[in-house]
């Protein structure tokens, strides 16, 4: 099978109401038992990033956000298997943009699993400084999504390289374009605006496809060969276990109020990959966390995704995927002034290297947040970081806590949990408290699927004292 791409709704720009903008009844294509609906959204509106989304009041999986100045882009995604519209609500951080400063469009995917994602930003979307999502890679059955929000309203005025381009419009009071690829292979793949001198950010989201489903269905195979027993020998032979991920070494915990700094760790020999945690509360609303920087040993990690409340709680979370082991040094830069200071923690696991998805919730004021349904498989493990007002006491449902301690009159904690299914993670603050809760958490997938969880039972059926051909029917698994 191999990843479907369709562009289901492109509606106009509505006015926000509490910071929220909602687009009601917005079409999302056929309905399909693997499909996962992706938002794109853009808006320019001064300090005003975008916070989350929810599709018929569940909250998406966040993608990157793209930012420079005024201008926003963001891929909200999430497994939606049934009906044919849903209703879509955007929050923004602090202002409520009208009808002509935010934008969305809708893309129905199908037979696809999350990958990876990124952003990029320009000051100029001449040829000089494009919007690029620099070497990426789709793997064969895949597909790529991109969204663009760009200073100035005039449409068709964006070139995409890479990608196809899906829409260039005018937005209102700024331009919005999209563009998809289901074409495998490794491209820079760019937008470049006609016009000069054109504030733009961009996010991006890459799928792979779905792994064929396992059946098992008799297969009648004649035997020519003689056997004197008369007996029937079912012959069973077990199946590996389903691979699973696990958490290896001990969780550093990092107070950070330097806008940079680094410390020596060590990373567990039999690691497969490097989750990094942050919880911020800044004040001064400069920092963009999509743009700190964090390193093992000089390799970067890659940035996730970014919850945030009212801009001055903030949490987010970067994966480093087959890190340098032994002593080594971590390094980070928060990218501006962290006004009342964070905390990194830095987790290591075992038996996965790639990202299932991610979730989570911003701005909640009513003393808990939830990551909402999580379409996380037997195997995974999650890691999840919230930020809560001071004095706060955190109880985590269904994970684990690891670290729960004010830094700095702020709490952040972190937590972990190794699902069998599908879950739902939420932050509340017990003691009474109902301010804000923001929180952030990650899919770890393992590295290999397992095509099935069952022995198979094979009997051998053969005739006593005959030299004719026996029929043996053996259960194998065949692709469906």
């Amino acid at each position: 099978m191999a990843v479907s791409i369709t562009q289901t709704a492109n509606p106009a720009g509505v006015s926000a109401s509490g910071n929220v903008a909602t687009y009601t009844d917005a079409a999302i294509g056929t309905a399909h038992p693997n499909r996962i609906v992706v938002v794109c959204v853009a808006s320019e509106l001064a300090s005003t990033p975008i916070a989350s989304c929810t599709l018929g009041g569940v909250s998406m999986n966040a993608g990157s956000a793209g930012n420079f100045g005024g201008v926003y882009a963001q891929i909200f995604y999430l497994a939606y298997p049934t009906g044919t519209t849903a209703t879509v609500a955007v929050t923004f951080t602090t202002n409520s943009p009208s009808n002509t400063q935010n934008h969305i469009c809708v893309y129905n995917v199908s037979d696809g699993a999350y990958s990876s994602a990124g952003n990029d930003d320009s000051t100029d979307m001449d040829a000089t400084d494009p919007l690029t999502t620099g070497s990426t890679t789709i793997a064969a059955g895949g597909g790529m999504i991109a969204v663009i929000g760009r200073a100035g309203a005039t449409g068709g005025q964006d070139t995409w390289s890479g990608l196809t381009e899906d829409l260039d419009v005018d937005g209102g009071a700024f331009g919005f374009s999209t563009a998809t690829s289901t074409t495998a292979g490794t491209a820079t793949r760019t937008c470049t605006s006609a016009t000069s001198l054109e504030d733009g950010a961009m996010s991006w989201i890459i799928f792979t496809d779905l792994t064929p489903s396992s059946s098992n269905s008799p297969s009648l195979s004649p035997s020519s060969s003689a056997s004197p027993s008369s007996s029937i020998s079912p012959s069973v032979s077990p199946s590996t276990p389903p691979p699973s991920v696990t958490r290896t070494g001990s969780l550093t915990v990092i107070d950070a109020s330097a806008t940079s700094g680094s410390q020596s760790i060590t990373v567990p020999s039999d690691a497969t990959i490097m989750i990094v945690g942050v919880g911020v509360v800044n004040t001064s609303g400069a920092l963009t966390l999509s743009s700190s920087t964090f390193t093992i040993g000089g390799q970067s990690s890659t940035w996730q995704l970014t919850n945030t409340g009212s801009t001055f709680d903030i949490t987010a979370i970067y994966s480093k995927a087959s890190p340098p082991t032994g002593s080594q040094t971590f390094a980070w830069n928060w990218g501006a002034s962290v006004t009342l200071g964070g905390r990194i923690y830095v987790a290591f696991y075992l038996g996965g290297t790639s990202i299932r998805l991610t979730a989570g919730q911003s701005e909640q004021t009513d003393g808990n947040a939830t990551t909402g349904s999580m379409a996380t498989q037997n195997g995974d493990a999650v890691f999840a970081v919230s930020v809560a007002d001071a004095g706060a006491t955190n109880a985590w449902t269904n994970a684990t806590e690891l670290n729960d301690a004010t830094y700095n009159g702020i709490v952040p904690t972190c937590a972990e949990a190794f699902p069998t299914g599908s879950t739902t993670i939420t932050n509340t603050e017990t003691n009474g408290n109902t301010g804000t809760v923001v929180l952030s958490a990650i899919a770890i997938a393992p590295a290999a699927e397992s095509s099935s969880n069952s022995p198979s039972n094979s009997p051998s059926l053969s005739p006593s004292s005959s030299a004719s051909p026996s029929i043996s029917p053996s259960l194998s698994p065949s692709s469906s």
